[in-house]
């Protein structure tokens, strides 16, 4: 009991110190923590917060090096769920250290476990992003595609907007122009049902870039960029607004209405 009641104290001032923006201190006591615990489970729960608050100071080797742990420890357990959440961590440490051959290993390695289409979908978004990091941009654009499949498979809406602008963006850098019309237009409609109006203009800017500098049709892309002005406006997005205005003012010679 008092060993249990220690661990709890040093636990509690942790949390503390670190609300008052004091995570070192917030470790220490964390680990201080550590030797109280009396099985694999409070000891994970100890690494995991100790992961944490290594992250949110930016020290990913640490944080790697106790995400490592709680992994270890949810593979002795059979933790299933622990281990695809321990694995997408070590992803997105090993993307925020720009090391992205390794962070799509390890999110292909929680693939191998039995995960429901919600979880694949957040994956394939997350492969998604890191080969379009890497410039490799047919397995973004099919990994995209994967995430958008699944989440209309269990009847999920949020979220298709921005997948269809992803992939209809990568395909405008391919210069797989037709495709990629047809993906903004669907980010579009999308968007639209579901409320998304930064989306909705993403799309009409991209768009009017695709017409203008793809395309050589400037009709088309004055039309598109004049929408995405109107959205970005009443969104208050300046530095997009600006962007339009000065590509409308001084490529398409007309000033937007």
């Amino acid at each position: 009991m008092i060993n249990k009641i220690k661990k709890i104290l040093y636990l509690v001032v942790a949390i503390v110190l670190s609300i008052f923006g004091m995570k070192h201190k917030a470790i220490n006591f964390v680990k201080k923590a550590e030797k109280f615990c009396k099985n694999d489970k409070e000891l994970k729960k100890v690494y995991m917060l100790i992961a944490y608050l290594y992250g949110k100071i930016d020290d990913y080797d640490n944080t790697e090096a106790y995400v490592l742990r709680v992994l270890n420890l949810n593979r002795k357990i059979n933790d299933h769920h622990g281990i695809v959440l321990s694995l997408y961590n070590l992803s997105s440490i090993y993307y925020h250290k720009g090391n992205y051959k390794m962070a799509a290993h390890y999110l292909s390695e929680a693939l191998q476990f039995s995960i429901d289409e919600k979880g694949k979908s957040e994956i394939y978004n997350s492969l998604g992003h890191i080969y379009t990091a890497m410039e490799e941009y047919s397995e973004a654009v099919e990994f995209f595609k994967k995430a958008l499949t699944a989440k209309e498979q269990f009847g999920e809406t949020r979220g298709t907007d921005v997948l269809m602008l992803n992939i209809g963006d990568i395909l405008m850098v391919e210069k797989n122009f037709e495709e990629s019309i047809y993906y903004l237009n669907e980010a579009i409609k999308r968007s639209r049902e579901n409320r998304n109006k930064y989306a909705e203009a993403n799309a009409f800017y991209k768009l009017g870039l695709l017409y203008y500098y793809g395309k050589d049709d400037k009709t088309n892309a004055e039309k598109y960029l004049k929408e995405a002005y109107k959205l970005f406006k009443q969104l208050r997005a300046k530095e997009e607004v600006e962007e339009i205005q000065e590509l409308l003012e001084q490529n398409l010679h007309r000033l937007t209405s």
